[in-house]
């Protein structure tokens, strides 16, 4: 489970993000990615080591849509929308 204590973000954890955010952009509706876990980036290249929640965030966890100018009917095809 996921906490969603972010006031500008709706986080939601998914067995594959790549396939979730796909699915939802065919069906008009755009995720985000805001959780890159930075120990994997080229950057740090050298480093081996292993961080396993930051890993598992990085391959499940997405931002759906979520903010004041979503009107009724895009909140209700976005909460309704299944992949």
């Amino acid at each position: 489970k996921t906490n969603n204590n972010s006031l500008h973000l709706f986080r939601l954890d998914v067995e594959n993000r790549s396939e979730f955010i796909d699915s939802m952009n065919d069906k008009g509706i755009i995720c985000g990615i805001h959780y890159s876990a930075m120990h994997l980036n080229d950057v740090y290249k050298n480093s081996s080591e292993k961080l396993v929640l930051s890993e598992h965030v990085d391959k499940h966890t997405v931002s759906i849509p979520f903010h004041e100018m979503l009107t009724n009917d895009q909140l209700e095809h976005i909460v309704n929308t299944r992949r």
